[in-house]
């Protein structure tokens, strides 16, 4: 989301040079857009992403921080991605 006030960077054009929009990557567990850039799209055959990654923010969820971990077998867990004043 490279438009949000919860951010402190984001930006307003993809690196194409495509005005940047916001986008539902992921929506109850369905992967919604790749992201794509041009040259993405155009080898695909698949549409251009709205924005070019980055600058994320993610909705908090239902389940307990504790729960989620304990119900990972293996993997890394990263507290904290960037840091806001």
């Amino acid at each position: 989301m490279p438009l949000s006030d919860d951010l402190s960077g984001g930006y307003f054009l993809t690196g194409d040079g495509y005005e940047a929009g916001n986008a539902t990557i992921i929506d109850q567990g369905i992967l919604k857009t790749f992201l794509l850039s041009l040259y993405g799209a155009n080898k695909t055959d698949l549409e251009r992403g709205p924005n070019s990654g980055g600058s994320l923010v993610i909705d908090p969820g239902k389940t307990a921080l504790d729960d989620i971990i304990k119900s990972v077998q293996q993997g890394y867990y990263y507290p904290v991605f960037w840091w806001k004043p």
